[in-house]
């Protein structure tokens, strides 16, 4: 389980020096093309921020850390820069301050969802076993039967 542990650690600070890397090779290309090639490169361009900004908060979430958080210097000349700096910061303030307060939200949540589909699968196979006769046919409760009072009691 260490190993399998250490391999997971290994791959996500892989994950996050990829990151890095991806930060340091973002920039505008200037080209002297048609105008319908500056709109795809500033297109694409876009594309490669938004994912490099979705994939670091990824990578720090199963990382268990706010390091592998990316800061990005969107230039000014995106009419879309303003936003997306003030939304990169909004959300790495947030991931911050959950980690410095020891919980990570999306982490719980998933797992408050997790026990709350396998309670409710043990649910659902009590009555199925309680009910004789009902795995041979569907099992359909309509509001205000007979069955449907029993499971509420």
């Amino acid at each position: 389980e260490k190993n399998d542990a250490s391999q997971t650690h290994r791959k996500i600070e892989n994950c996050a020096a990829m990151l890095e890397g991806m930060c340091k090779s973002l920039h505008l290309r200037k080209v002297k093309s048609s105008a319908k090639i500056r709109v795809l490169l500033r297109a694409m361009y876009g594309v490669k921020a938004t994912t490099i900004f979705i994939c670091s908060i990824l990578v720090s979430v199963f990382a268990g850390s706010s390091d592998p958080l990316v800061d990005l210097r969107i230039p000014d000349q995106f009419l879309w820069s303003v936003s997306f700096m003030t939304l990169q910061q909004d959300v790495n303030e947030e991931i911050k301050g959950g980690f410095t307060m020891g919980r990570v939200t999306v982490l719980k949540e998933l797992e408050s969802l997790n026990a709350a589909v396998k309670n409710l699968h043990l649910t659902i196979q009590m009555l199925c076993l309680e009910i004789p006769g009902e795995n041979e046919r569907r099992f359909q409760l309509t509001e205000g039967s007979e069955q449907a009072q029993q499971i509420r009691e």
